[in-house]
């Protein structure tokens, strides 16, 4: 996938980095590589992108 999709998917599709990979960061960031992927996955494809917390998200 181009990062160019990845980048419009994460910030113009969706308010997954503004909303909730940035000020979750901290909390992301010890979690897995698997567990993140799945969660940002599943929330891309069912559309729930909203400006949760992780623990609401996860």
């Amino acid at each position: 996938m181009a990062l160019r999709c990845v980048y419009d998917a994460l910030s113009k599709k969706s308010d997954i980095l503004s909303g909730y990979i940035v000020p979750e960061y901290e909390s992301l960031h010890t979690q897995s590589k698997d567990y993140t992927q799945h969660l940002f996955m599943s929330r891309l494809s069912n559309g729930a992108v909203s400006s949760g917390t992780a623990a609401e998200m996860g």
